[in-house]
């Protein structure tokens, strides 16, 4: 997966940190695998809950070996989910985002097999250099955060906080018992959205 600038880890966490702080890439990362933690769980829930979302699924022709790929798209943007991470892409503009880093990377659609069950068999994924692409990683970044919001919204009127509450404290028992993740990815877009217009509008 990490086909782009040949940097070493702690480079590309320094890297990071010059256009956004620490402590809000911090805030991504922990709500963003706790995301797909609980995403996992739709997926096991009664009927899949991604399936009934509107997302289609693709299997790997041998599920040892990859992850299922799910995929969705709407006015807003498209979709794809594996469990190692995401891809939000708006026309042929993609950010693969990773699960357990902040390293979000940019690709190009057209680039991307319609059969992608692994990260290695992602395509090239650039980190952002230019200032057009530094805009173009923390707008996708945005509006990311903003279908997450949307979709957690949609769990909440389907089955409830309590369900959410159940699947939280059962991998991350040092919560608090009633974390609203629409409420923290709403918080989220807020603390992008101001860096945002600070640095680039």
């Amino acid at each position: 997966m990490r086909k782009s600038q040949n940097l070493t880890k702690e480079e590309v966490k320094q890297y990071y940190c010059v256009h956004l702080p620490k402590y809000i890439q911090n805030e991504w990362k922990q709500l963003f695998t706790k995301q797909l933690y609980c995403i996992g769980k739709d997926i096991s829930y009664d009927n899949n809950l991604l399936l009934q979302y509107g997302f289609t699924r693709q299997r790997p022709p041998n599920p040892d070996l990859g992850s299922s790929q799910y995929s969705f798209a709407d006015r807003t943007g498209r979709i794809t989910l594996w469990g190692f991470g995401m891809i939000f892409a708006t026309n042929n503009d993609g950010l693969f985002l990773w699960r357990h880093a902040f390293e979000p990377k940019l690709l190009k659609i057209n680039s991307l097999s319609p059969h992608v069950w692994d990260p290695d068999q992602l395509p090239k994924c650039t980190i952002p250099k230019t200032t057009e692409e530094i805009l173009l990683m923390l707008k996708l970044l945005v509006k990311s955060i903003n279908w997450l919001k949307r979709y957690e919204n949609w769990i909440l009127s389907m089955c409830g906080q309590s369900y959410r509450n159940e699947q939280l404290r059962s991998m991350y028992s040092f919560d608090k018992p009633n974390l609203r993740l629409d409420e923290s990815w709403s918080d989220l877009s807020a603390k992008f959205e101001k860096i945002l217009k600070k640095a680039y509008i």
